[in-house]
């Protein structure tokens, strides 16, 4: 029968003298150059990070916890050391196509500093620009602009009632605005079925639209009301005049023939620009005012719910 001898603890472990090591703590040691039992690792390391060519990539495989991480991060901080510093790569706003930044390079550690330098020049620009603005200077600078503005105006004006007393309209400058020539009451200002491509702008009155039904009776169809325009689709598409307007009571009436605007496409096309705009407006609301009376017409047919 086998018997087992107890061991004593003096013979189970042997004794190192720390006196021996030289060194009080291993934070006195060097640093580990190289990874201990890994040497294929470390040749396969080195010969990835010596391609120097875009496509290659280095994969690490292998158990957890035995340093993988800590070996790469300190081999390549190692060879980066060795290799000439890169430059900073900044991207600037590109105002033409903001979507489109400036990419600017710069010596190295320069990009921190010219982000500090913008900051600092983002924060006195807030409070300059307003000073600016409200300096002595600036003032007397905008007095001159507006005076300029003001005598161009003038001149413009002056072109204008010019202009058109050749056409036989009387242009008359007031306090409240332009005011142009009047009409009686019963005027009439253009008939039905004329070719008269004039464009008329309501600046105070009333006007009687009417048309002529099927059996050639002349029918009231529309009460036009201050800045109400009408010969918007003569105006634009050469057509005969689809109403005949009447003065109800005094109006005035503001006219623009297709001859007239055409000039200003040459002379002023800022003007024909807005002239253009207003008119596709008031095309707009009108179309939306007789969409509008159709279905109150609709639901006062239907015995629904209407205004009539």
């Amino acid at each position: 029968m086998n018997s087992f001898k107890a061991l004593s603890p003096q013979v189970l472990y042997t004794r190192c003298d720390p006196e021996q090591l030289g060194v009080k703590t291993t934070e006195d040691l060097p640093p580990l150059e190289e990874t201990l039992g890994q040497g294929r690792a470390v040749a396969a390391v080195q010969f990835g990070v010596g391609i120097e060519h875009e496509g290659y990539n280095l994969f690490c495989l292998g158990p957890t916890g035995i340093g993988k991480h800590s070996f790469i991060r300190q081999f390549l901080e190692e060879t980066a050391s060795q290799q000439p510093t890169p430059s900073d790569w900044c991207y600037v706003n590109n105002f033409d196509e903001a979507q489109k930044p400036h990419m600017m390079e710069l010596p190295a550690g320069a990009a921190s500093a010219l982000q500090a330098d913008i900051d600092h020049l983002i924060d006195e620009l807030r409070s300059t620009i307003p000073a600016a603005f409200e300096s002595d200077d600036y003032r007397a600078r905008k007095q001159v602009i507006e005076d300029e503005v003001k005598e161009r105006q003038g001149k413009a004006f002056e072109e204008l009632r010019r202009k058109a007393q050749e056409k036989g309209i009387a242009v008359v400058r007031t306090p409240t605005g332009i005011v142009f020539a009047p009409m009686k009451d019963g005027e009439i200002l253009v008939k039905q079925g004329e070719a008269d491509q004039t464009l008329f702008v309501l600046v105070v009155g009333k006007l009687a639209v009417i048309s002529k039904d099927n059996e050639g009776v002349d029918q009231h169809v529309y009460t036009m009301r201050k800045e109400e325009c009408s010969g918007t689709h003569p105006f634009m598409n050469r057509s005969n005049r689809k109403a005949t307007l009447r003065a109800l009571g005094d109006a005035t009436v503001y006219t623009l023939t297709r001859e007239n605007f055409e000039a200003l496409l040459d002379d002023n096309p800022r003007l024909a620009y807005l002239v253009m705009r207003a008119l596709f407006r008031v095309t707009h609301a009108n179309l939306a005012r007789v969409n509008q009376e159709s279905m109150e017409l609709t639901n006062y047919i239907t015995k629904t719910h209407g205004r009539y």
